[in-house]
């Protein structure tokens, strides 16, 4: 019963408006190599720790709010 009470009023959106969405092409931090084209796993990777560090997670930019700034030079 529990979980057909989960699943039913579950917002799917809820942690897709959590989840960090960096844009490889974004210059205002810096470049990324060949315009960023090749760092779609890292973005992706760093998108996930930024969404742990605001968990609780903080080792991964030594920060408890973590801007882009921070994710940037993690990406790196």
């Amino acid at each position: 019963m529990f979980l057909v009470y989960n699943i039913l009023n579950a917002n799917p959106l809820y942690k897709s408006q959590e989840t960090p969405d960096f844009c490889q092409a974004d210059t205002r931090y810096g470049i990324l190599p060949n315009s960023g084209a090749s760092y779609c796993a890292p973005v992706s990777v760093s998108n996930l720790l930024i969404y742990l560090n605001k968990k609780g997670f903080y080792n991964f930019t030594n920060t408890k709010n973590p801007t882009k700034e921070n994710q940037f030079k993690l990406i790196k």
